[in-house]
Protein backbone atom coordinates (compact mmCIF):
# COMPACT_ATOMS: atom_id res chain seq x y z
CA UNK A 1 0.00 0.00 0.00
CA UNK A 2 2.81 2.64 0.80
CA UNK A 3 4.44 1.76 -2.56
CA UNK A 4 1.00 2.28 -4.37
CA UNK A 5 0.29 5.57 -2.26
CA UNK A 6 4.27 6.86 -3.04
CA UNK A 7 3.64 7.00 -6.59
CA UNK A 8 0.76 10.32 -5.88
CA UNK A 9 3.25 11.29 -3.00
CA UNK A 10 0.69 10.03 -0.51
CA UNK A 11 1.59 8.16 2.38
CA UNK A 12 -0.07 6.10 4.92
CA UNK A 13 -0.97 7.88 7.86
CA UNK A 14 -2.73 5.48 10.23
CA UNK A 15 -3.38 1.56 10.23
CA UNK A 16 -6.05 -0.14 11.68
CA UNK A 17 -4.56 -3.52 11.63
CA UNK A 18 -2.32 -6.06 14.00
CA UNK A 19 0.49 -3.67 14.64
CA UNK A 20 -0.80 -0.56 14.64
CA UNK A 21 0.48 2.18 17.57
CA UNK A 22 -1.32 4.62 19.60
CA UNK A 23 0.52 7.51 17.71
CA UNK A 24 -1.29 5.72 14.77
CA UNK A 25 -4.63 5.61 15.88
CA UNK A 26 -4.33 9.08 17.06
CA UNK A 27 -3.58 10.46 13.32
CA UNK A 28 -7.04 8.82 12.20
CA UNK A 29 -9.30 10.99 10.55
CA UNK A 30 -6.51 13.32 9.70
CA UNK A 31 -5.82 12.12 5.77
CA UNK A 32 -7.83 13.14 2.83
CA UNK A 33 -8.78 9.41 2.35
CA UNK A 34 -9.70 6.72 3.54
CA UNK A 35 -8.69 2.88 2.29
CA UNK A 36 -10.66 -0.04 3.18
CA UNK A 37 -9.30 -2.99 2.80
CA UNK A 38 -12.69 -5.68 3.80
CA UNK A 39 -14.68 -4.40 0.62
CA UNK A 40 -18.30 -6.52 2.38
CA UNK A 41 -17.39 -4.23 5.49
CA UNK A 42 -16.77 -1.26 3.40
CA UNK A 43 -20.34 0.48 3.77
CA UNK A 44 -20.15 -0.10 7.25
CA UNK A 45 -17.38 1.69 7.76
CA UNK A 46 -18.08 4.61 5.46
CA UNK A 47 -21.22 5.49 7.98
CA UNK A 48 -18.78 5.07 11.16
CA UNK A 49 -16.27 7.03 9.71
CA UNK A 50 -18.90 9.66 8.97
CA UNK A 51 -20.48 9.57 12.13
CA UNK A 52 -18.02 10.75 13.64
CA UNK A 53 -16.14 13.36 11.50
CA UNK A 54 -19.56 14.50 10.88
CA UNK A 55 -18.98 14.49 6.71
CA UNK A 56 -19.06 12.13 3.76
CA UNK A 57 -15.21 11.47 3.24
CA UNK A 58 -13.35 9.71 0.18
CA UNK A 59 -13.40 5.90 1.31
CA UNK A 60 -10.82 3.92 -1.28
CA UNK A 61 -11.48 0.18 -1.22
CA UNK A 62 -7.64 -1.34 -1.60
CA UNK A 63 -7.39 -2.97 -5.74
CA UNK A 64 -6.94 -7.23 -5.82
CA UNK A 65 -6.05 -7.91 -9.22
CA UNK A 66 -4.25 -6.06 -12.64
CA UNK A 67 -7.82 -5.16 -14.00
CA UNK A 68 -8.55 -3.39 -10.74
CA UNK A 69 -5.04 -1.69 -9.83
CA UNK A 70 -4.84 -0.20 -13.02
CA UNK A 71 -8.77 1.29 -12.72
CA UNK A 72 -7.62 2.18 -9.23
CA UNK A 73 -4.54 3.85 -10.62
CA UNK A 74 -6.46 5.44 -12.83
CA UNK A 75 -8.87 7.24 -10.12
CA UNK A 76 -5.86 8.13 -7.89
CA UNK A 77 -4.00 9.81 -11.28
CA UNK A 78 -7.46 11.72 -11.92
CA UNK A 79 -7.86 12.82 -8.31
CA UNK A 80 -4.14 13.57 -7.57
CA UNK A 81 -3.92 15.26 -11.31
CA UNK A 82 -0.46 13.40 -11.21
CA UNK A 83 0.20 10.85 -14.69
CA UNK A 84 0.36 6.98 -13.54
CA UNK A 85 1.54 5.93 -16.96
CA UNK A 86 5.01 4.66 -15.99
CA UNK A 87 3.40 3.06 -13.23
CA UNK A 88 0.62 1.39 -15.05
CA UNK A 89 3.33 0.14 -17.62
CA UNK A 90 5.60 -1.31 -14.89
CA UNK A 91 2.05 -2.89 -13.12
CA UNK A 92 1.56 -4.69 -16.28
CA UNK A 93 5.00 -5.90 -16.80
CA UNK A 94 4.97 -7.31 -13.84
CA UNK A 95 1.94 -9.01 -14.23
CA UNK A 96 3.20 -10.49 -17.48
CA UNK A 97 6.73 -11.71 -16.18
CA UNK A 98 4.44 -13.66 -13.17
CA UNK A 99 2.32 -15.37 -15.43
CA UNK A 100 5.29 -16.13 -17.87
CA UNK A 101 7.58 -17.32 -15.00
CA UNK A 102 4.68 -19.44 -12.99
CA UNK A 103 3.21 -20.91 -16.38
CA UNK A 104 4.70 -23.93 -16.09
CA UNK A 105 3.22 -25.15 -12.96
CA UNK A 106 -0.43 -24.56 -13.49
CA UNK A 107 -0.81 -25.08 -17.71
CA UNK A 108 -2.71 -28.04 -18.34
CA UNK A 109 -3.66 -28.60 -14.74
CA UNK A 110 -7.46 -28.64 -13.24
CA UNK A 111 -7.64 -26.62 -10.04
CA UNK A 112 -10.43 -26.30 -7.92
CA UNK A 113 -10.61 -23.33 -5.55
CA UNK A 114 -12.04 -23.43 -2.26
CA UNK A 115 -11.54 -20.53 0.16
CA UNK A 116 -13.30 -19.05 3.21
CA UNK A 117 -11.47 -15.33 2.27
CA UNK A 118 -14.60 -12.98 1.91
CA UNK A 119 -13.94 -10.85 -0.96
CA UNK A 120 -13.57 -11.16 -4.80
CA UNK A 121 -11.93 -13.54 -6.18
CA UNK A 122 -12.07 -12.65 -9.86
CA UNK A 123 -8.32 -11.94 -10.19
CA UNK A 124 -6.93 -15.36 -8.79
CA UNK A 125 -9.68 -16.69 -11.52
CA UNK A 126 -8.36 -14.82 -14.32
CA UNK A 127 -4.63 -15.34 -13.49
CA UNK A 128 -5.03 -19.00 -13.45
CA UNK A 129 -6.38 -18.91 -16.63
CA UNK A 130 -4.21 -16.63 -17.93
CA UNK A 131 -1.50 -19.28 -16.99
CA UNK A 132 -3.40 -22.43 -18.75
CA UNK A 133 -5.32 -23.74 -15.71
CA UNK A 134 -8.39 -25.63 -16.02
CA UNK A 135 -10.59 -23.74 -13.49
CA UNK A 136 -13.41 -26.48 -12.77
CA UNK A 137 -14.73 -25.10 -9.28
CA UNK A 138 -14.45 -21.71 -7.35
CA UNK A 139 -15.85 -22.69 -3.51
CA UNK A 140 -16.48 -20.63 -0.73
CA UNK A 141 -17.02 -22.79 2.61
CA UNK A 142 -19.02 -21.84 5.44
CA UNK A 143 -18.57 -18.66 6.63
CA UNK A 144 -17.97 -16.78 3.67
CA UNK A 145 -20.49 -14.11 3.05
CA UNK A 146 -22.08 -14.78 -0.07
CA UNK A 147 -22.11 -10.82 -1.15
CA UNK A 148 -18.08 -12.01 -2.22
CA UNK A 149 -17.34 -14.45 -5.18
CA UNK A 150 -16.86 -14.10 -8.61
CA UNK A 151 -18.63 -11.47 -11.08
CA UNK A 152 -20.95 -12.71 -14.00
CA UNK A 153 -17.92 -14.10 -16.36
CA UNK A 154 -17.14 -17.08 -13.85
CA UNK A 155 -20.13 -17.43 -11.99
CA UNK A 156 -20.65 -20.92 -13.84
CA UNK A 157 -17.99 -22.09 -11.61
CA UNK A 158 -19.15 -20.56 -7.69
CA UNK A 159 -20.25 -22.82 -5.45
CA UNK A 160 -21.20 -21.46 -1.55
CA UNK A 161 -20.70 -23.94 1.59
CA UNK A 162 -18.71 -25.73 -0.51
CA UNK A 163 -17.41 -28.92 1.13
CA UNK A 164 -20.61 -29.10 3.27
CA UNK A 165 -21.54 -32.77 3.89
CA UNK A 166 -25.11 -33.51 3.76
Amino acid sequence: LSRMLSVFGLRVNCRFLDDTAMGSVRGFGTGSMDIILNELRAEDYEDAICARFGTARPVVRLPTGLDEYIGWLRRMSDAAHIPCDEEERSARKAHEDFVRSHRSVFEGKRVILSTTISRRMDWLVDILIEMGADVVRFGFTKGADERCGVTASHKDLLTYDYGKRE
